[in-house]
Protein backbone atom coordinates (compact mmCIF):
# COMPACT_ATOMS: atom_id res chain seq x y z
CA UNK A 1 0.00 0.00 0.00
CA UNK A 2 1.48 3.73 -0.88
CA UNK A 3 1.80 6.26 1.82
CA UNK A 4 -1.01 8.17 0.58
CA UNK A 5 -3.65 5.61 0.11
CA UNK A 6 -3.65 5.22 3.92
CA UNK A 7 -7.44 6.78 4.75
CA UNK A 8 -7.64 10.02 6.81
CA UNK A 9 -9.61 9.75 9.76
CA UNK A 10 -10.08 12.00 12.42
CA UNK A 11 -7.83 12.53 15.34
CA UNK A 12 -8.93 11.12 18.31
CA UNK A 13 -11.01 13.38 20.20
CA UNK A 14 -10.92 11.66 23.74
CA UNK A 15 -7.94 13.56 24.99
CA UNK A 16 -8.03 16.90 27.30
CA UNK A 17 -5.73 19.32 27.91
CA UNK A 18 -4.52 22.91 28.42
CA UNK A 19 -6.18 25.53 25.77
CA UNK A 20 -3.61 25.52 23.21
CA UNK A 21 -2.68 28.46 20.23
CA UNK A 22 -3.49 26.66 17.31
CA UNK A 23 -3.41 29.63 15.00
CA UNK A 24 -0.51 32.04 13.93
CA UNK A 25 2.81 32.47 12.96
CA UNK A 26 4.92 29.55 14.97
CA UNK A 27 6.85 32.25 16.80
CA UNK A 28 3.56 33.36 18.13
CA UNK A 29 2.39 29.92 18.57
CA UNK A 30 6.18 29.32 20.69
CA UNK A 31 5.13 32.82 22.73
CA UNK A 32 1.94 31.14 23.17
CA UNK A 33 0.51 34.68 22.48
CA UNK A 34 -2.40 35.46 20.18
CA UNK A 35 -0.48 36.33 16.78
CA UNK A 36 -2.64 38.89 13.85
CA UNK A 37 -1.60 36.79 11.25
CA UNK A 38 -0.32 39.28 8.65
CA UNK A 39 1.12 37.74 6.02
CA UNK A 40 3.88 37.47 5.04
CA UNK A 41 5.18 38.49 8.50
CA UNK A 42 3.03 38.74 11.54
CA UNK A 43 2.83 42.94 13.16
CA UNK A 44 2.94 41.20 16.94
CA UNK A 45 6.73 40.11 15.87
CA UNK A 46 7.79 42.93 13.57
CA UNK A 47 6.81 45.85 15.63
CA UNK A 48 9.09 44.22 18.72
CA UNK A 49 11.65 43.10 16.60
CA UNK A 50 11.45 39.66 16.69
CA UNK A 51 12.07 37.25 13.44
CA UNK A 52 8.53 35.65 12.58
CA UNK A 53 8.93 32.30 12.02
CA UNK A 54 6.22 32.19 9.63
CA UNK A 55 3.15 29.86 9.14
CA UNK A 56 5.33 26.66 8.32
CA UNK A 57 4.72 25.36 4.42
CA UNK A 58 2.20 28.43 3.84
CA UNK A 59 5.20 30.62 3.87
CA UNK A 60 5.41 33.77 5.95
CA UNK A 61 8.31 34.76 8.31
CA UNK A 62 10.46 38.37 8.66
CA UNK A 63 12.83 40.09 9.25
CA UNK A 64 15.74 37.65 7.96
CA UNK A 65 14.68 37.58 4.95
CA UNK A 66 11.49 39.07 4.44
CA UNK A 67 13.83 41.93 2.11
CA UNK A 68 14.05 39.34 -0.75
CA UNK A 69 10.64 38.27 -0.57
CA UNK A 70 9.29 42.23 -1.39
CA UNK A 71 12.28 41.93 -4.11
CA UNK A 72 11.41 38.96 -5.55
CA UNK A 73 7.50 40.34 -5.39
CA UNK A 74 8.40 43.74 -7.48
CA UNK A 75 10.04 41.77 -10.00
CA UNK A 76 8.20 39.09 -10.88
CA UNK A 77 6.24 39.32 -14.18
CA UNK A 78 2.25 39.52 -13.87
CA UNK A 79 2.48 35.99 -14.17
CA UNK A 80 0.15 32.79 -13.23
CA UNK A 81 3.69 31.32 -11.60
CA UNK A 82 4.15 34.74 -9.53
CA UNK A 83 5.43 33.51 -5.80
CA UNK A 84 3.00 34.32 -3.00
CA UNK A 85 5.11 32.54 -0.53
CA UNK A 86 8.43 33.92 -0.05
CA UNK A 87 11.91 32.32 -1.25
CA UNK A 88 12.86 29.95 0.88
CA UNK A 89 16.07 30.43 3.34
CA UNK A 90 19.53 29.74 3.24
CA UNK A 91 20.13 25.75 2.69
CA UNK A 92 22.92 26.28 5.49
CA UNK A 93 19.71 27.45 8.05
CA UNK A 94 17.91 24.12 7.45
CA UNK A 95 17.20 21.85 10.19
CA UNK A 96 16.55 17.87 9.39
CA UNK A 97 19.61 17.42 7.86
CA UNK A 98 20.99 14.84 10.18
CA UNK A 99 24.10 13.90 8.49
CA UNK A 100 26.56 14.74 5.41
CA UNK A 101 24.87 12.43 3.14
CA UNK A 102 21.91 14.18 3.28
CA UNK A 103 22.98 18.03 3.39
CA UNK A 104 24.80 16.58 -0.14
CA UNK A 105 21.87 15.39 -1.51
CA UNK A 106 19.62 18.38 -0.48
CA UNK A 107 22.39 20.70 -1.38
CA UNK A 108 22.73 18.72 -4.99
CA UNK A 109 18.49 19.31 -5.40
CA UNK A 110 18.82 22.73 -4.09
CA UNK A 111 21.76 23.95 -6.42
CA UNK A 112 21.99 21.61 -9.16
CA UNK A 113 18.74 19.94 -9.67
CA UNK A 114 16.15 22.21 -8.26
CA UNK A 115 17.11 24.67 -11.95
CA UNK A 116 16.09 22.37 -14.77
CA UNK A 117 14.12 19.60 -12.75
CA UNK A 118 10.98 21.87 -13.02
CA UNK A 119 11.12 22.09 -16.68
CA UNK A 120 11.23 25.08 -19.45
CA UNK A 121 7.70 26.81 -17.87
CA UNK A 122 8.34 27.13 -14.21
CA UNK A 123 6.55 25.73 -11.78
CA UNK A 124 5.75 27.35 -8.37
CA UNK A 125 4.68 23.83 -6.81
CA UNK A 126 8.72 22.89 -7.49
CA UNK A 127 10.53 26.38 -7.59
CA UNK A 128 8.73 27.52 -4.18
CA UNK A 129 6.15 24.80 -2.38
CA UNK A 130 8.20 21.90 -2.15
CA UNK A 131 11.26 23.73 -0.74
CA UNK A 132 9.47 26.00 1.68
CA UNK A 133 7.53 22.72 3.07
CA UNK A 134 10.72 20.85 3.42
CA UNK A 135 11.47 23.38 6.34
CA UNK A 136 8.35 22.52 8.34
CA UNK A 137 7.45 18.90 7.41
CA UNK A 138 9.93 15.73 7.89
CA UNK A 139 8.12 13.95 5.61
CA UNK A 140 8.33 16.34 2.40
CA UNK A 141 12.13 16.91 3.62
CA UNK A 142 12.82 12.85 3.39
CA UNK A 143 10.85 12.56 -0.04
CA UNK A 144 12.69 15.52 -1.51
CA UNK A 145 16.20 13.59 -0.09
CA UNK A 146 15.07 10.59 -2.05
CA UNK A 147 13.86 12.03 -4.93
CA UNK A 148 17.48 13.95 -5.11
CA UNK A 149 19.03 10.37 -4.96
CA UNK A 150 17.35 8.83 -7.15
CA UNK A 151 17.77 12.01 -9.64
CA UNK A 152 21.65 12.32 -9.13
CA UNK A 153 22.35 8.35 -9.13
CA UNK A 154 20.56 8.18 -12.38
CA UNK A 155 23.93 9.91 -14.00
CA UNK A 156 26.05 8.43 -11.76
CA UNK A 157 25.49 4.75 -11.88
CA UNK A 158 22.49 4.62 -14.50
CA UNK A 159 20.19 3.65 -11.97
CA UNK A 160 17.52 4.03 -14.60
CA UNK A 161 19.03 1.91 -17.02
CA UNK A 162 20.41 -0.79 -14.52
CA UNK A 163 21.95 -4.10 -15.48
CA UNK A 164 19.16 -6.84 -14.58
CA UNK A 165 21.35 -9.12 -12.81
CA UNK A 166 21.89 -6.30 -10.09
CA UNK A 167 20.29 -8.53 -6.93
CA UNK A 168 20.80 -6.12 -4.40
CA UNK A 169 20.66 -2.04 -4.17
CA UNK A 170 23.48 -0.05 -4.70
CA UNK A 171 24.67 2.94 -1.72
CA UNK A 172 22.84 5.17 -3.82
CA UNK A 173 19.51 3.43 -3.65
CA UNK A 174 19.77 2.46 -0.06
CA UNK A 175 19.80 5.92 0.55
CA UNK A 176 16.61 6.62 -1.19
CA UNK A 177 14.79 3.57 0.27
CA UNK A 178 15.79 5.04 3.69
CA UNK A 179 14.59 8.54 2.65
CA UNK A 180 11.83 7.08 1.37
CA UNK A 181 10.07 4.42 4.11
CA UNK A 182 11.16 7.94 6.69
CA UNK A 183 8.91 10.24 4.62
CA UNK A 184 6.46 7.61 4.77
CA UNK A 185 6.68 7.31 8.41
CA UNK A 186 6.52 11.31 9.06
CA UNK A 187 3.32 11.14 7.32
CA UNK A 188 1.44 9.15 9.81
CA UNK A 189 0.99 12.01 12.10
CA UNK A 190 -1.13 13.61 8.84
CA UNK A 191 -3.01 10.87 8.19
CA UNK A 192 -4.88 10.73 11.78
CA UNK A 193 -6.37 13.87 10.63
CA UNK A 194 -8.55 15.20 8.76
CA UNK A 195 -7.84 18.98 8.12
CA UNK A 196 -6.87 20.73 4.94
CA UNK A 197 -3.31 21.57 6.16
CA UNK A 198 -2.73 17.78 6.55
CA UNK A 199 -4.28 16.88 3.35
CA UNK A 200 -1.72 19.51 1.58
CA UNK A 201 0.72 17.74 3.00
CA UNK A 202 0.13 14.57 2.06
CA UNK A 203 -1.09 15.87 -1.65
CA UNK A 204 2.71 17.51 -1.47
CA UNK A 205 4.13 14.07 -0.76
CA UNK A 206 2.05 12.01 -3.06
CA UNK A 207 3.61 14.48 -6.00
CA UNK A 208 6.88 13.85 -4.83
CA UNK A 209 6.59 9.95 -4.53
CA UNK A 210 5.18 10.16 -7.74
CA UNK A 211 7.95 11.69 -9.63
CA UNK A 212 10.67 9.56 -7.43
CA UNK A 213 8.87 6.07 -8.88
CA UNK A 214 8.92 7.64 -12.73
CA UNK A 215 12.63 8.54 -12.18
CA UNK A 216 12.94 5.20 -10.97
CA UNK A 217 11.60 3.68 -13.97
CA UNK A 218 8.97 1.81 -11.07
CA UNK A 219 5.98 3.40 -13.48
CA UNK A 220 2.93 0.97 -12.39
CA UNK A 221 3.81 2.19 -8.28
CA UNK A 222 4.10 6.44 -9.59
CA UNK A 223 0.72 5.58 -11.22
CA UNK A 224 -0.60 4.39 -8.26
CA UNK A 225 0.54 7.46 -5.96
CA UNK A 226 -1.15 9.62 -8.62
CA UNK A 227 -4.44 8.27 -8.43
CA UNK A 228 -4.48 8.19 -4.48
CA UNK A 229 -3.15 11.75 -4.87
CA UNK A 230 -6.50 12.52 -7.12
CA UNK A 231 -8.83 10.85 -4.20
CA UNK A 232 -6.96 13.26 -2.01
CA UNK A 233 -7.39 16.04 -4.37
CA UNK A 234 -11.45 15.43 -3.79
CA UNK A 235 -11.07 15.20 -0.36
CA UNK A 236 -9.49 18.89 -0.28
CA UNK A 237 -11.60 20.28 -2.40
CA UNK A 238 -14.90 19.09 0.08
CA UNK A 239 -13.42 20.75 2.65
CA UNK A 240 -12.27 24.05 1.17
CA UNK A 241 -15.99 24.36 -0.75
CA UNK A 242 -13.82 25.38 -3.27
CA UNK A 243 -14.92 22.73 -6.31
CA UNK A 244 -12.03 24.24 -8.96
CA UNK A 245 -9.58 24.91 -6.09
CA UNK A 246 -9.52 28.57 -7.48
CA UNK A 247 -9.90 32.01 -5.38
CA UNK A 248 -12.48 31.50 -2.12
CA UNK A 249 -13.01 34.28 -0.12
CA UNK A 250 -12.68 32.04 2.81
CA UNK A 251 -9.05 31.18 2.41
CA UNK A 252 -5.93 33.14 2.90
CA UNK A 253 -3.96 34.24 -0.21
CA UNK A 254 -1.23 31.90 0.87
CA UNK A 255 -3.63 28.78 0.83
CA UNK A 256 -5.03 30.21 -2.04
CA UNK A 257 -1.07 29.88 -3.89
CA UNK A 258 -0.99 26.35 -2.56
CA UNK A 259 -3.86 24.84 -3.80
CA UNK A 260 -3.36 26.31 -6.77
CA UNK A 261 -0.27 25.35 -7.17
CA UNK A 262 -1.19 21.28 -6.10
CA UNK A 263 -4.35 21.16 -8.60
CA UNK A 264 -1.65 22.56 -11.39
CA UNK A 265 0.89 19.69 -10.69
CA UNK A 266 -1.61 17.38 -10.63
CA UNK A 267 -3.47 18.41 -13.88
CA UNK A 268 -0.13 18.66 -15.62
CA UNK A 269 0.60 15.12 -14.39
CA UNK A 270 -2.61 13.90 -15.77
CA UNK A 271 -2.09 15.59 -18.87
CA UNK A 272 1.16 13.88 -19.68
CA UNK A 273 -0.68 10.58 -18.66
CA UNK A 274 -3.33 10.95 -21.32
CA UNK A 275 -1.00 11.78 -23.82
CA UNK A 276 1.11 8.92 -23.36
CA UNK A 277 -1.46 6.60 -23.85
CA UNK A 278 -2.66 5.52 -20.38
CA UNK A 279 -6.46 4.97 -19.49
CA UNK A 280 -8.41 8.73 -19.24
CA UNK A 281 -9.62 8.98 -15.40
CA UNK A 282 -11.36 12.09 -14.22
CA UNK A 283 -9.93 15.50 -14.32
CA UNK A 284 -7.91 16.48 -11.11
CA UNK A 285 -8.94 19.66 -11.36
CA UNK A 286 -13.04 19.08 -12.40
CA UNK A 287 -12.41 22.17 -15.49
CA UNK A 288 -15.84 23.92 -16.16
CA UNK A 289 -17.17 23.17 -19.65
CA UNK A 290 -16.88 26.69 -20.41
CA UNK A 291 -14.01 27.66 -22.90
CA UNK A 292 -12.35 30.59 -21.65
CA UNK A 293 -11.88 34.32 -23.42
CA UNK A 294 -8.01 33.63 -25.18
CA UNK A 295 -6.34 37.06 -24.95
CA UNK A 296 -5.13 39.06 -27.97
CA UNK A 297 -1.31 38.33 -27.04
CA UNK A 298 0.60 36.27 -23.84
CA UNK A 299 2.93 37.91 -21.45
CA UNK A 300 5.23 34.55 -21.28
CA UNK A 301 5.44 31.31 -22.53
CA UNK A 302 3.74 29.89 -18.88
CA UNK A 303 0.65 32.03 -19.63
CA UNK A 304 0.44 30.26 -23.14
CA UNK A 305 0.87 27.37 -22.05
CA UNK A 306 -2.24 27.50 -18.79
CA UNK A 307 -4.41 28.83 -22.11
CA UNK A 308 -2.98 25.93 -24.43
CA UNK A 309 -3.02 23.35 -21.66
CA UNK A 310 -6.71 23.38 -21.09
CA UNK A 311 -7.53 23.40 -24.74
CA UNK A 312 -5.43 20.19 -24.84
CA UNK A 313 -7.47 18.44 -22.02
CA UNK A 314 -10.40 19.27 -24.20
CA UNK A 315 -9.70 18.02 -27.38
CA UNK A 316 -8.14 14.84 -25.32
CA UNK A 317 -11.58 14.71 -23.45
CA UNK A 318 -13.51 15.17 -27.11
CA UNK A 319 -11.30 12.36 -28.70
CA UNK A 320 -11.68 9.98 -25.97
CA UNK A 321 -15.64 9.95 -25.58
CA UNK A 322 -16.12 9.50 -29.38
CA UNK A 323 -13.54 6.45 -29.28
CA UNK A 324 -15.98 5.28 -26.28
CA UNK A 325 -18.99 5.94 -27.73
CA UNK A 326 -19.66 4.58 -31.41
CA UNK A 327 -16.35 5.87 -33.25
CA UNK A 328 -17.34 4.75 -36.75
CA UNK A 329 -20.86 6.67 -37.35
CA UNK A 330 -21.66 10.04 -37.38
CA UNK A 331 -20.83 11.95 -34.45
CA UNK A 332 -23.95 13.88 -33.03
CA UNK A 333 -24.38 17.39 -33.53
CA UNK A 334 -23.82 18.38 -29.85
CA UNK A 335 -20.04 16.23 -30.56
CA UNK A 336 -19.68 18.63 -33.87
CA UNK A 337 -20.35 21.83 -31.94
CA UNK A 338 -18.09 21.09 -29.07
CA UNK A 339 -15.44 20.13 -31.90
CA UNK A 340 -15.76 23.59 -33.78
CA UNK A 341 -15.28 25.15 -30.54
CA UNK A 342 -12.07 23.57 -29.84
CA UNK A 343 -11.33 24.46 -33.04
CA UNK A 344 -12.51 28.20 -32.58
CA UNK A 345 -10.21 28.40 -29.40
CA UNK A 346 -7.33 26.94 -30.89
CA UNK A 347 -7.32 29.27 -33.91
CA UNK A 348 -7.15 32.25 -31.55
CA UNK A 349 -4.31 30.57 -29.30
CA UNK A 350 -2.59 30.81 -32.15
CA UNK A 351 -3.76 34.29 -32.94
CA UNK A 352 -2.61 35.24 -29.62
CA UNK A 353 1.00 33.01 -29.97
CA UNK A 354 1.91 34.72 -33.42
CA UNK A 355 1.39 38.15 -31.80
CA UNK A 356 3.48 37.19 -28.34
CA UNK A 357 6.50 34.94 -29.99
CA UNK A 358 8.44 36.82 -32.31
CA UNK A 359 9.28 39.74 -30.20
CA UNK A 360 9.61 37.79 -27.02
CA UNK A 361 11.90 35.11 -28.17
CA UNK A 362 14.68 38.10 -29.32
CA UNK A 363 14.83 38.55 -25.48
CA UNK A 364 15.43 34.93 -23.51
CA UNK A 365 16.37 31.19 -24.00
CA UNK A 366 13.31 30.52 -21.91
CA UNK A 367 10.86 32.81 -24.29
CA UNK A 368 12.53 31.44 -27.61
CA UNK A 369 12.99 27.12 -25.47
CA UNK A 370 9.10 27.80 -24.32
CA UNK A 371 7.56 29.00 -27.42
CA UNK A 372 9.20 26.44 -29.73
CA UNK A 373 7.82 23.77 -27.56
CA UNK A 374 4.29 25.14 -27.24
CA UNK A 375 4.07 25.68 -30.99
CA UNK A 376 4.41 21.83 -31.31
CA UNK A 377 1.61 21.27 -28.47
CA UNK A 378 -0.80 23.11 -30.45
CA UNK A 379 -0.01 21.25 -33.71
CA UNK A 380 -0.62 17.86 -31.66
CA UNK A 381 -4.00 19.61 -30.60
CA UNK A 382 -4.61 21.03 -33.92
CA UNK A 383 -4.24 17.93 -36.14
CA UNK A 384 -5.84 15.88 -33.22
CA UNK A 385 -9.06 18.30 -33.12
CA UNK A 386 -9.37 18.03 -36.79
CA UNK A 387 -9.14 14.07 -37.08
CA UNK A 388 -10.79 12.59 -34.17
CA UNK A 389 -14.46 12.51 -35.42
CA UNK A 390 -13.43 12.09 -38.78
CA UNK A 391 -14.90 8.79 -40.36
CA UNK A 392 -12.07 7.55 -42.73
CA UNK A 393 -9.82 6.35 -39.39
CA UNK A 394 -6.33 6.38 -39.60
CA UNK A 395 -6.28 7.77 -43.03
CA UNK A 396 -7.21 11.31 -42.33
CA UNK A 397 -3.84 12.13 -40.54
CA UNK A 398 -1.91 11.79 -44.02
CA UNK A 399 -3.80 15.52 -44.86
CA UNK A 400 -1.63 16.82 -42.07
CA UNK A 401 2.15 15.65 -43.03
CA UNK A 402 2.59 19.60 -43.47
CA UNK A 403 2.11 19.38 -39.85
CA UNK A 404 4.26 16.73 -39.17
CA UNK A 405 7.36 18.52 -41.21
CA UNK A 406 6.56 21.93 -39.02
CA UNK A 407 6.89 19.76 -35.77
CA UNK A 408 10.00 17.97 -36.38
CA UNK A 409 11.57 21.46 -37.75
CA UNK A 410 10.73 23.03 -34.52
CA UNK A 411 12.24 20.01 -32.94
CA UNK A 412 15.59 20.54 -34.84
CA UNK A 413 15.61 23.99 -33.49
CA UNK A 414 15.24 23.57 -30.40
CA UNK A 415 18.40 21.54 -30.10
CA UNK A 416 19.99 24.62 -31.95
CA UNK A 417 18.76 27.05 -29.40
CA UNK A 418 20.18 24.78 -26.46
CA UNK A 419 23.35 24.55 -28.54
CA UNK A 420 23.65 28.17 -29.49
CA UNK A 421 22.24 29.89 -26.30
CA UNK A 422 22.43 27.40 -23.69
CA UNK A 423 26.02 27.63 -22.68
CA UNK A 424 26.41 30.32 -19.41
CA UNK A 425 22.74 29.57 -18.73
CA UNK A 426 21.02 26.36 -16.42
CA UNK A 427 20.02 24.62 -19.56
CA UNK A 428 23.78 24.39 -20.80
CA UNK A 429 24.58 20.61 -21.18
CA UNK A 430 26.03 19.34 -17.64
CA UNK A 431 26.88 15.45 -17.14
CA UNK A 432 26.23 16.20 -13.76
CA UNK A 433 22.76 16.59 -14.14
CA UNK A 434 20.35 14.12 -15.87
CA UNK A 435 18.77 14.75 -18.67
CA UNK A 436 15.30 14.36 -16.69
CA UNK A 437 12.37 17.30 -15.91
CA UNK A 438 9.12 16.16 -14.38
CA UNK A 439 7.66 18.39 -17.22
CA UNK A 440 6.67 18.37 -20.81
CA UNK A 441 9.16 18.86 -23.00
CA UNK A 442 9.75 17.55 -26.93
CA UNK A 443 9.44 14.19 -26.53
CA UNK A 444 5.21 13.93 -26.61
CA UNK A 445 5.80 15.72 -30.29
CA UNK A 446 7.71 13.51 -31.42
CA UNK A 447 5.83 10.63 -30.56
CA UNK A 448 3.08 11.74 -32.18
CA UNK A 449 4.86 12.23 -35.09
CA UNK A 450 6.47 8.60 -34.60
CA UNK A 451 3.13 6.99 -34.26
CA UNK A 452 0.25 9.47 -36.81
CA UNK A 453 2.51 10.17 -39.88
CA UNK A 454 2.79 7.42 -42.46
CA UNK A 455 5.25 9.03 -44.23
CA UNK A 456 8.23 7.18 -44.27
CA UNK A 457 11.08 9.63 -44.08
CA UNK A 458 9.51 11.50 -41.40
CA UNK A 459 8.36 9.07 -38.84
CA UNK A 460 11.49 7.69 -39.36
CA UNK A 461 13.18 11.16 -38.06
CA UNK A 462 10.74 10.95 -35.31
CA UNK A 463 11.88 7.50 -34.06
CA UNK A 464 15.49 8.34 -33.97
CA UNK A 465 15.15 11.65 -32.67
CA UNK A 466 13.53 10.05 -29.62
CA UNK A 467 16.23 6.50 -29.31
CA UNK A 468 18.86 9.65 -29.36
CA UNK A 469 17.13 11.47 -26.77
CA UNK A 470 17.66 9.74 -23.71
CA UNK A 471 15.98 11.75 -21.65
CA UNK A 472 12.53 11.52 -19.31
CA UNK A 473 9.99 14.77 -19.17
CA UNK A 474 7.57 13.50 -15.70
CA UNK A 475 6.07 9.77 -17.01
CA UNK A 476 7.76 10.35 -20.28
CA UNK A 477 10.63 8.37 -21.21
CA UNK A 478 12.39 8.97 -24.78
CA UNK A 479 14.02 5.29 -24.82
CA UNK A 480 10.06 3.38 -23.98
CA UNK A 481 8.35 5.81 -26.77
CA UNK A 482 11.17 5.27 -29.40
CA UNK A 483 10.33 1.80 -28.77
CA UNK A 484 6.89 1.79 -28.98
CA UNK A 485 7.25 3.93 -32.13
CA UNK A 486 9.30 1.20 -33.83
CA UNK A 487 6.47 -1.47 -32.68
CA UNK A 488 3.54 -0.30 -34.22
CA UNK A 489 5.97 0.90 -37.11
CA UNK A 490 6.56 -2.84 -37.51
CA UNK A 491 3.21 -3.89 -36.93
CA UNK A 492 1.52 -1.52 -39.78
CA UNK A 493 4.43 -2.74 -42.11
CA UNK A 494 4.00 -6.40 -41.31
CA UNK A 495 3.29 -8.03 -44.68
CA UNK A 496 4.39 -5.10 -46.92
CA UNK A 497 7.74 -6.20 -47.48
CA UNK A 498 9.51 -3.89 -45.86
CA UNK A 499 9.54 -5.23 -42.17
CA UNK A 500 13.45 -5.75 -42.29
CA UNK A 501 13.95 -2.08 -43.56
CA UNK A 502 12.91 -0.34 -40.10
CA UNK A 503 15.90 0.79 -39.64
CA UNK A 504 17.02 2.06 -43.05
CA UNK A 505 17.53 5.78 -43.95
CA UNK A 506 15.74 7.67 -46.90
CA UNK A 507 18.23 6.71 -49.34
CA UNK A 508 17.81 3.26 -49.11
CA UNK A 509 14.21 3.09 -49.23
CA UNK A 510 12.99 2.40 -52.85
CA UNK A 511 9.92 3.71 -54.36
CA UNK A 512 7.60 0.78 -53.46
CA UNK A 513 9.04 1.22 -49.54
CA UNK A 514 8.41 4.98 -49.68
CA UNK A 515 4.29 4.03 -49.95
CA UNK A 516 2.52 4.78 -47.02
CA UNK A 517 0.71 1.58 -45.40
CA UNK A 518 -2.88 1.14 -45.94
CA UNK A 519 -5.99 1.66 -43.48
CA UNK A 520 -6.65 -2.20 -43.30
CA UNK A 521 -2.70 -2.16 -41.69
CA UNK A 522 -2.94 0.94 -39.84
CA UNK A 523 -3.56 0.87 -35.77
CA UNK A 524 -4.94 3.14 -33.62
CA UNK A 525 -5.77 3.86 -29.75
CA UNK A 526 -2.42 2.82 -28.61
CA UNK A 527 -2.39 2.15 -24.77
CA UNK A 528 1.47 1.41 -23.14
CA UNK A 529 1.34 -0.84 -20.40
CA UNK A 530 4.19 0.74 -18.81
CA UNK A 531 6.98 -1.60 -16.91
CA UNK A 532 7.20 -1.94 -13.08
CA UNK A 533 11.29 -1.06 -12.77
CA UNK A 534 14.10 -1.65 -14.86
CA UNK A 535 13.06 -5.34 -15.50
CA UNK A 536 9.45 -5.10 -15.72
CA UNK A 537 7.80 -6.06 -19.25
CA UNK A 538 6.97 -3.42 -21.82
CA UNK A 539 3.44 -3.70 -23.55
CA UNK A 540 1.26 -1.90 -25.82
CA UNK A 541 -2.83 -2.79 -26.63
CA UNK A 542 -4.02 -1.25 -30.10
CA UNK A 543 -6.59 -1.61 -32.22
CA UNK A 544 -6.96 -2.39 -35.70
CA UNK A 545 -10.11 -1.88 -38.45
CA UNK A 546 -10.74 -4.77 -40.33
CA UNK A 547 -14.11 -4.46 -42.13
CA UNK A 548 -17.19 -2.00 -42.13
CA UNK A 549 -17.32 -1.34 -37.76
CA UNK A 550 -15.47 -4.14 -36.85
CA UNK A 551 -11.94 -4.17 -35.06
CA UNK A 552 -9.56 -6.43 -34.05
CA UNK A 553 -7.48 -5.80 -30.70
CA UNK A 554 -3.61 -6.62 -30.76
CA UNK A 555 -1.52 -7.14 -27.64
CA UNK A 556 2.50 -6.50 -28.41
CA UNK A 557 5.15 -7.18 -25.45
CA UNK A 558 8.70 -6.43 -24.96
CA UNK A 559 11.03 -8.91 -23.33
CA UNK A 560 13.03 -7.32 -20.63
CA UNK A 561 16.04 -9.01 -21.13
CA UNK A 562 16.10 -9.34 -24.97
CA UNK A 563 14.32 -6.54 -26.06
CA UNK A 564 12.22 -8.34 -28.61
CA UNK A 565 8.81 -8.31 -29.08
CA UNK A 566 5.81 -10.86 -29.23
CA UNK A 567 2.33 -11.18 -29.48
CA UNK A 568 -0.70 -11.95 -30.47
CA UNK A 569 -4.26 -10.84 -31.32
CA UNK A 570 -7.62 -10.69 -29.39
Amino acid sequence: MSACSIALTPANPSRRGRSKVKTGCRTCKARKVKCDERFPACHRCVSTGRVCDGYGIWGGGGNSYGERYAKAQSNSPPDSSTLTVPIVPRVSSRPGLSNASERAYFDWFHGQSAGKWPGIFGSGFWDTLVLQASVSEPAILHAVLALSCAHRSSSIAGSTRRSLTSASPDKHEQFCLRQYSSAISGLKPHFMSNSKASIRVALIACIVFTCLEFVRGHYQTGKNHFYNGLRLLGQLRVLSGNAHLTECPSMSKSEQSVDNWLAEQFARLHLQARLFGQKPISSPTATPERFPVQPVSFNSPSHARKCLDQLISKTSALAERHRASRPHTLPSADTLQQQARIQHALAAWLSAYEASATPAVKRDIVSAMGYKILHSYYLVAHVTASTCLRLDGEMAFDCFTDDFRTIMRNSFQLGEIVFNDGPGTKWEHNPAVPPIVADMGWITPLYFVALKCRVREVRMEAVRFLEHGDCKEGIWDAALAASVAREVMAVEEEGLGRADSVGCGKAEMDEEEAKMPPERNRIHDVEIVLPEGPEGELGIVCKRRVGEGQVETIERYRDAISRKWSGRKV
